[in-house]
């Protein structure tokens, strides 16, 4: 229980010490005409704030995914007793391989159901692929662009990298060259020397031969995978220039360097155009109980990955705790921050959608 929230009850206070001035104020207001319990039940963790509803969405997936893990340890150990050695026979090492530990955890038609619902996206991964290369392979010559950026943003938990990688999975299957820039990170002293979106990066493809296809994100890829096709390149933007207007300097700036600022994206969208580079913008948002079912999900990864640090080094047998990369993977996809910006949800939502409104039009003389 030492990962889950802790149960809080908060009590308004009505009493006033006349030994301080401010308890004067405080004596003066009429309690029964503000709106509001007396008391305040809920549960608190990293920051955060959880009415009886959101919690009971998270526990119940954390549950789920507890059992999971559980059955799927009692199949691993079976496996092992009937001399079958295969990936699971084995805990789990890092993310990827969790994913599909847990998997072997569920019932049989809930894991049914998962590899149709697989099968049916790799299918349509595909057909995208396949658009693209006949765009390639026109009759009036190459029409696919040149370059693509991937910008995905939008609220915490709400399913940008598992969504984005299908996508990511359309363009390596028709050939184009990967990689990714996070910018999760406010701009350095240098960067903010230079003009806003000077740090923002194009996709530049290698030189013709040297090109190959790299997972961006260290995940098994579920779709095609081919050469990549010189002068064909991508760019997956991880948060951009909206995160400056939630989480920035630009969340305090006034409206005249707002419109600025607006101005600069909405430029540097049509230089994109004119270079033959589709700026491809995703903007990714849920409800919070969904954002709280996502928080449940993984702390229980969080969980699982203290109980597989002991088992490990248990198995070692030097009674030392070891260093391992991907069980530190496992244990930073919850990022405390996640907590904070759930109580958040409707102030970033509103400021993401602000500008969104206000950089989703062509610049003036485009057209």
């Amino acid at each position: 229980m030492d990962i889950l929230p802790l149960y809080i009850i908060l009590e308004r206070e009505e009493s006033a010490d006349l030994r301080k001035y401010w308890s004067q104020s405080v004596a003066s207001i009429r309690w029964s005409e503000h709106i509001g319990p007396k008391l305040l039940e809920g549960f608190c963790y990293q920051g955060a704030y959880f009415s009886m509803h959101h919690f009971a969405c998270m526990r119940v997936r954390y549950d789920e995914v507890m059992l999971q893990y559980s059955n799927a340890c009692q199949r691993m150990c079976k496996r092992r007793a009937r001399g079958l050695s295969d990936e699971f026979s084995s805990p789990p090492a890092d993310l990827d391989s969790l994913k599909k530990f847990l998997e072997t955890g569920r019932r049989g038609r809930d894991q049914r159901k998962t590899r149709i619902r697989k099968a049916q996206t790799a299918r349509r991964v595909e057909e995208l692929a396949d658009k693209l290369m006949e765009m390639m392979n026109a009759r009036k010559g190459d029409e696919s662009p040149d370059g693509v950026i991937l910008y995905f943003e939008g609220l915490d938990c709400a399913g940008k990298s598992s969504t984005g990688n299908l996508i990511r999975d359309a363009l390596s299957g028709a050939g184009y060259e990967l990689g990714m820039e996070q910018y999760n990170r406010p701009p350095t002293e240098e960067q903010r020397k230079k003009p806003w979106m000077d740090r923002f990066l194009l996709p530049v493809a290698s030189k013709p031969g040297d090109a190959s296809y790299q997972d961006v994100e260290k995940q098994e890829s579920s779709g095609p995978i081919s050469k990549t096709v010189p002068g064909k390149a991508a760019l997956i933007w991880d948060r951009g220039p909206a995160g400056d207007f939630v989480y920035g300097e630009l969340a305090r700036a006034s409206d005249s360097i707002r419109k600025k600022r607006y101005a600069e994206f909405l430029a540097f969208d049509k230089a994109c155009r004119d270079k033959n580079i589709l700026f491809l913008k995703l903007f990714f948002i849920t409800d919070r109980d969904s954002v709280a079912t996502t928080l449940g999900k993984r702390l229980a990864q969080k969980k699982i990955c203290q109980d597989l640090h002991i088992w490990l080094d248990s198995s070692f047998g030097s009674g030392v705790e070891m260093h391992r990369e991907g069980l530190d993977e496992i244990d930073l996809h919850i990022d405390p921050t996640d907590f904070v910006a759930f109580n958040a949800y409707h102030n970033n939502l509103h400021k993401f959608s602000q500008f969104i409104r206000n950089t989703d039009v062509p610049p003036e003389g485009d057209f």
